[in-house]
């Protein structure tokens, strides 16, 4: 997205208004601006009108309108960026000042994260109020014209190169797991869809009927982020118990959690957890649950008929390690009334990652977004084993990757691979539902295709190679390491992928 200037954009409307309007759109474009609601434009433009009475044109210069931070779907609607503090105005047809509050305060908590100092109005265009919040005020208070007018002069505007990149979705995403304090203290915000599912299910729950949720969603939708939100305000609306259980180890977050006073359960503890809530009621949360096996999932259904508890289930069917595991094809077995509910938007999730695992795991996908260049994916490729354990134990001291190792305990060898892997490393069970900067796995002799697909040969009892691999590399926030190990198909492949 480019900057523009208001009396311009004002300008370049009135002027083809009439005589040529789809060339106004092909202008707006041409900054990367939507304004498709007749409405939305009119009243951007009466702001324009009203404030050029204050400000002269050269001080009007260098906003951006309607950016949305990637991933996160945050708009706002007139944004400039200042070195002396951001400056944001957003534009509205009517509004409360209770709604204005709220969006004010969403506002700073984004824009903060950029700058220390911000300067945040609300223009109501049908009433002509304004509002104003900034980076230290507890509430918002009116404003005047002349405050907006002597904010738009005194900033100091700062020229960004690429205004994505000022805007990081990873400083915004938020995990009970990862930023633990963060998530306790209440320091996040749920995008709009969050919200919606949220405001559904506790919908639902408020009445006699419904006494299950299912929430799906593949990685980086935010699924843990929300049934733990959704299980902090329902414990707060009806004083009741809830327990949550997750299919894998406890992380350093959930213990941190738990000394928190939230109650959280590794599966095996199921049976506990059910007698529990027989006898108080309240929520069962159950995360990761695309891993829990058949059996144990028709246990919990059984116990579920004859419970007062609520349920939910939080999933992602592609998440899944073993045969043995539902992937949460089970659901439709259920005995009591449920809603479902699916997240559709990745927002932690590095999208130019996330084409990167779709085309290696289905080859049927190369021709997937061609203009995504994979700029934070690297590869290499070694035949021997001490030459492949030397670089990894490199990339783990020296540059800070986190390997994943593919085997653990029972069933799989602690390490599958003894020749190379690093009995220190993590395995895929430890980390399920986690998360990391940077992750560097090994794909080896064991990988193939057929028909396009990735598929593993070779693994021990009912564990699949070819799903680990694909836990390990949904595991990343920012950056991906491949390390391919006598497997030329592969390398063929992944170096297809990373040229197109």
């Amino acid at each position: 997205m480019l900057p523009i200037n208001l009396i311009s954009l004002r300008q370049t409307y009135e002027a083809c208004q009439s005589q040529a309007p789809e060339l106004f759109h092909t202008y707006l474009d041409n900054f990367g601006i939507e304004l498709n609601k007749q409405q939305e434009r009119e009243d951007i433009m009466r702001f324009i009108d009203v404030i050029r009475e204050s400000v002269n044109p050269g001080s009007l210069g260098d906003f951006y309108i309607g950016y949305t931070i990637p991933q996160i779907s945050k708009e706002f609607d007139l944004l400039r960026i200042g070195s002396n503090f951001i400056l944001d105005i957003e534009i509205k047809h009517q509004s409360t000042p209770e709604k204005i509050e709220k969006q004010l305060r969403q506002n700073r908590h984004y824009l903060l994260a950029v700058k220390p100092a911000v300067r945040i109005y609300s223009y109501i265009v049908s009433t002509g109020e304004l509002y104003f919040l900034d980076e230290r005020a507890a509430d918002i208070r009116p404003a005047t014209l002349d405050e907006l007018a002597h904010s738009i002069r005194k900033q100091e505007i700062e020229k960004v190169e690429e205004i994505d990149k000022l805007f990081s979705p990873k400083q915004y995403l938020v995990s009970p797991l990862h930023s633990p304090e963060k998530f306790a203290n209440q320091y996040y915000f749920l995008t709009n869809h969050q919200e919606e599912i949220k405001k559904d299910v506790l919908r639902a729950f408020s009445g006699p009927d419904i006494r299950c949720a299912l929430i799906s969603g593949t990685a980086g939708t935010g699924k843990t982020l929300l049934v733990y939100d959704i299980s902090y305000h329902y414990k707060i609306r009806y004083r009741q118990d809830v327990f949550l259980i997750h299919c894998g180890k406890l992380s350093e977050g959930h213990l941190f959690l738990k000394n928190k006073d939230w109650n959280i359960y590794e599966l095996q503890d199921y049976k506990t957890v059910l007698q529990e809530a027989a006898k108080s009621g309240g929520l069962v949360v159950i995360d990761e649950a695309q891993r829990i096996r058949r059996q144990e999932m028709f246990d919990i259904f059984e116990a579920m008929s004859s419970i007062g508890a609520r349920f939910i289930f939080s999933y992602d069917p592609k998440q899944y390690l073993s045969n043995a595991e539902n992937r949460g094809e089970l659901f439709h077995e259920l005995k009591v009334p449920y809603i479902s509910r699916s997240l559709k938007t990745t927002i932690r999730t590095n999208k130019e990652i996330a084409s990167f695992i779709n085309k290696l795991t289905d080859l049927r996908r190369l021709r997937h977004d061609p203009d995504i260049r994979y700029k934070h994916v690297y590869l290499q490729y070694f035949h021997d084993a001490e030459a492949l354990r030397n670089f990894l134990h490199h990339l783990k001291h020296r540059e800070g990757w986190e390997l994943l190792n593919y085997g653990w305990g029972a069933g799989l060898s602690e390490v599958a691979f003894p020749d190379y892997e690093d009995r220190t490393n993590k395995s895929v069970k430890d980390v399920i539902g986690l998360e990391f900067d940077r992750v560097a796995v090994v794909i080896n002799e064991y990988f193939y295709y057929e028909d396009g697909r990735l598929y593993s040969k070779g693994h021990p009892m009912e564990y699949q190679l070819n799903q680990m691999l694909f836990q390990q590399m949904t595991r990343t926030r920012d950056e991906l390491y491949v390390v391919i190990y006598r497997n030329l198909e592969l390398l063929k492949w992944c170096l297809e992928i990373l040229r197109k």
